[in-house]
Formats: structure tokens, C-alpha cells, sequence
């Protein structure tokens, strides 16, 4: 095909045709489309492959609290690595060193401390910490039950001030005290693999702990670690979010997404906790787990994203139920999402397909536009 007709194709498939040739080489790029300098300003971050051992897949994206830094794990050595917002430079690589275990070391799950100077990583049997300004690596837990020890962490968060940090896995959902107030993890809940454990939320106060076990939503007293109440859902639950103006979601079997209101401590919870929001089945009659869900920062949206309809992202309106706009990544699988905390933007990490590697893009929230990096294009 003559470089004329390429560099008429609409940019979406300029894009993902030079990605293919050899995006790293400007000169070569350049001479198949005249646009090549304007597609370079997409904000798209690709990892290599890592060859026989799998295909470098996106597992999480998480911003810093001051919206500067976007932190990615990913199945690739470093496990985690950090990027510029702004330009989509490599700020730091996070690595265990030589304790790094290979696919143990992946990080499910990422979320950093309210004042972002700490990075908490949950991966196979373990938690580790990063600090954001040097790198240096620590533990924070290691799972002492053989049986469990290679169950992944799949839900790490930090309380609104700091002080705890809430996780869980499919068999157990804990707290942790980050100022050394609680010594051991303080274990919340447990399962069986009939109904297991996925996800964990603190609310915006930090006082209640929202975790999903099985088909009921159960909320505890993180300061007694007691049971306030708990909803049956109906669903299998498969990730659970807090808000906030005070909601809580919880992405279920068959698509579907229930939002409850915050129950007060006075109240009988049947009666405290209408049903918000009911989005049921998928848009081409397939079933669903909703895995990825995340609420923006002032709680007015809500993104949701389905196993088997993993190539697009639905961000809808939390009051209304309407949905404010569909990402749709035809030739990639999304299996991870973020809002940035000015709530203009969410990454997405997709992968590209078997050993191509994965990728994390930065959209409009309002419109599904990928971003634009505010430095300049490379010059000729």
C-alpha cells in the first residue's frame, strides 16, 4: 500500500499500524504518514513482551493522590513502574531486587497513601510497599497458611487518613495498621471457595469497611472490626466500590451493577438501603462478571467493565443510571481502569492480545478521547 493511501486512513488506524511497524523509530514512521508527529501526542504507554514466560499484560493502573504520577503493574520485570501524567515519561522502574519471584511479584492491585509517598502492591500471598520518591522495597504482609499462600491479593486500600490499610483475597478480608496499632492483621471475614472473597472499600469517612463476600455485601467497624450490617445482593459479587458522597457499588454475575446508599448506624438496613441503580445484562445478550468498577472523585460517575465484554469500558451517570459515554477497544481487552482525581480522565490498561504485550491509554472522560501529551511532537 503507497504511503499516500496510509496517510489517509482515519488516525485510530494510523495509530495502531504504526505500533506494529516500530512506533520507536520516528524517521521510519514519518515517511508511511504525514500525521506521524500528531499520533505520537497520543498518551500510550506500551510494555515489551517478555517472551516464553507470557505476554506482559496489564494487571493495574492506580494515579497518585496529586494526579502527577500514574502507577502500572504488569506481568514484565519491574513488576510496577510509574510514568508521568503529563508526558508519558518513565519516572521509575519498582522492583523487589533479588527477591523478586517472578509471577509472585505481579501486582494485582495498586493504591497509594492520601499523601502519595507510599505505594502498596498486592500480589500472590504477600503485600509489598514501595516509596514513591526512592524505590526502596518492604513487606507489609506474607500469608502464613500453605494452603493459601499463592491465593492472589486481589483488593488493597488505604483508609481516607492513612492510618489502615484494608485487603483480601478469595478466602480472607483483613485490617492492617499502618501506624502500628494493630500488630497482626486483624482478619474480618472469612470463605470457603463456594463464596469467596472480592473486593474491598473504605467509605469516605473511614470508619466502615465494605467487603463482598459471596452474594452479600458485609460492612464492619474498622475501629472494632465488628460487623454494622451486611445487604444480600442477590449476585455473585466480583468487585465492590465506595463513593464519595457516601454509595456503595458492587459489579455482580449477568452485568450486573447495584449502587446502595450508605446505611446509618440507627436504621434497619432493609429499609436504609434502597436500591439505587440496577444495570442488568449485557449489551449483546452475553453474561457478565463485572470485575473492574471505580467511581470518579466527586461520586457523580461510575466506570463498569465485564469479563466477556472486556473491550469496552461503560462510564454512567451514578444518579441517573444514563451513560455518559462507551470506550470501545475492539482489538484490545480491558483489564484494568482508574478516574485521575481531578475526575477528567481515566486510564485503561489494555493488552493487545496473546504476546503482544499489553498498553495503558489515557481517555476523556466526558468524551472516550485519548488524551494529548502537553509536550511538543518529535521534531524532523
Amino acid at each position: 500500500m503507497p504511503p499516500a493511501s496510509l496517510s489517509s486512513l482515519p488516525e485510530a488506524v494510523l495509530e495502531h499500524t504504526l505500533t506494529f511497524v516500530d512506533e520507536n523509530q520516528d524517521a521510519r514512521c514519518r515517511a508511511i504518514s504525514r500525521s506521524w508527529a500528531r499520533l505520537r501526542r497520543a498518551w500510550v504507554l506500551h510494555f515489551p513482551q517478555i517472551g516464553r514466560d507470557g505476554s506482559g499484560e496489564v494487571t493495574a493502573v492506580a494515579f497518585s493522590p496529586d494526579g502527577s504520577l500514574l502507577a502500572v503493574g504488569a506481568e514484565v520485570k519491574p513488576p510496577v513502574m510509574l510514568y508521568d501524567v503529563a508526558t508519558g515519561d518513565l519516572r521509575r522502574a519498582l522492583s523487589r531486587g533479588d527477591d523478586f519471584e517472578h509471577w509472585r511479584d505481579y501486582a494485582k492491585c495498586l493504591t497509594f497513601t492520601p499523601d502519595g509517598t507510599v505505594l502498596a502492591t498486592g500480589c500472590s500471598g504477600k503485600i509489598c510497599l514501595y516509596d514513591v520518591a526512592t524505590g526502596e522495597s518492604s513487606e507489609l504482609w506474607r500469608s502464613t497458611d500453605q494452603l493459601r499462600s499463592f491465593t492472589d491479593v486481589t483488593s488493597v486500600a488505604f483508609s481516607p487518613d492513612g492510618s489502615t490499610f484494608a485487603f483480601c483475597h478469595d478466602y480472607m478480608a483483613a485490617l492492617l495498621g499502618i501506624g502500628g496499632w494493630i500488630k497482626l492483621p486483624r482478619v474480618l471475614a472469612t470463605s470457603s471457595w463456594q463464596n469467596r472473597i472480592k473486593g474491598v472499600a473504605f467509605s469516605p469517612t473511614g470508619s466502615v469497611l465494605a467487603v463482598g463476600v459471596g452474594t452479600t455485601l458485609k460492612c464492619f467497624d474498622v475501629a472494632t472490626g465488628q460487623p454494622r450490617y451486611e445487604i444480600d445482593c442477590g449476585i455473585p459479587i466480583y468487585s465492590v466500590a465506595y463513593s464519595s458522597r457516601g454509595m456503595v457499588a458492587v459489579g455482580g454475575s449477568n452485568g450486573e451493577l447495584k449502587l446502595f446508599e450508605e446505611v446509618p448506624d440507627e436504621h434497619d438496613p432493609d429499609e436504609a438501603v434502597p436500591l439505587r441503580l440496577d444495570y442488568g445484562g449485557a449489551h449483546d445478550g452475553r453474561a457478565e462478571a463485572l470485575h473492574i468498577l471505580c467511581f470518579s472523585p466527586d461520586g457523580s460517575t461510575i466506570a463498569a467493565n465485564g469479563c466477556d465484554r472486556d473491550t469496552t469500558m461503560d462510564i454512567y451517570e451514578t444518579k441517573t443510571g444514563d451513560s455518559r459515554c462507551v470506550l470501545i477497544r475492539p482489538t484490545q481487552s480491558i483489564r484494568a481502569a482508574a478516574f485521575s482525581p481531578d475526575g477528567k480522565s481515566i486510564a485503561l490498561g489494555e493488552n493487545v492480545g496473546f504476546r503482544n504485550g499489553g498498553r495503558v491509554s489515557l481517555y476523556d472522560a466526558s468524551t472516550g478521547d485519548l488524551r494529548r501529551m502537553r509536550r511538543p511532537p518529535p521534531t524532523a
